[in-house]
């Protein structure tokens, strides 16, 4: 999956519109960042990518780049 594709299905994820969602990012800006897109994005992880996330992670996660490094995009 490319940066590009990863980002697009951010936005899907945290119902953003398209093209909203840019790499360094803060996750604080997304209006859609909650509980519950943290489970779309662990769920997204695991089906898309074949990636396990823990939630610990993402709770150390500041920017869209360091979701992209969670699941291995950069």
């Amino acid at each position: 999956m490319t940066k590009a594709d990863f980002l697009r299905n951010l936005e899907i994820v945290v119902e953003a519109p398209p093209n909203s969602i840019s790499v360094g990012q803060p996750l604080l800006d997304l209006s859609g960042w909650d509980s519950m897109a943290i489970i779309a994005f662990i769920a997204f992880a695991d089906e898309k990518l074949g990636k396990s996330v823990q939630p610990e992670s993402l709770e150390k996660a500041k920017t869209v780049d360091d979701l992209a490094l969670l699941v291995g995009i950069i």
